[in-house]
């Protein structure tokens, strides 16, 4: 009698392979998760940031000392100054665009409000 691996092994390979099969065949995607999109204002200095503050919260958290801590609180307020400056570019930005007699003809108000209920 050979035994090939432990029987939970196979059972939780079989079990992913008939979901992910499942899911193929009602979706037409292999995987259910879609990507979150990203706001208009997002841009790359603001991933920089969320991913410097995300490093300085890991090095923290697994080793958490005074000096990480104000590494990591420096980091924090650094990420959330970026997003807050990406923010106010994008809100000039749309505010420039709007013509100034309001001609709904050029921006249409319901593209105007759907714009502006981000922020």
């Amino acid at each position: 009698m050979s035994i090939d691996g432990p029987p939970f092994k196979k059972a939780s390979t079989n079990n992913n392979n008939v979901s992910t099969t499942t899911t193929t065949t009602t979706t037409g995607h292999d995987s259910v998760t879609a990507e979150k999109r990203q706001p208009y204002w997002w841009t790359v200095e603001c991933l920089e940031a969320v991913r410097a503050k995300r490093r300085a919260w890991g090095y923290y958290r697994r080793n958490p000392t005074s000096y990480k801590q104000e590494q990591f609180r420096r980091t924090n307020s650094a990420c959330r100054n970026t997003l807050r400056k990406a923010k106010r570019e994008a809100w000039a930005t749309f505010c420039n665009q709007i013509s100034r007699d309001l001609n709904w003809t050029v921006t249409p108000s319901t593209n105007t409000w759907g714009f502006a209920n981000v922020y």
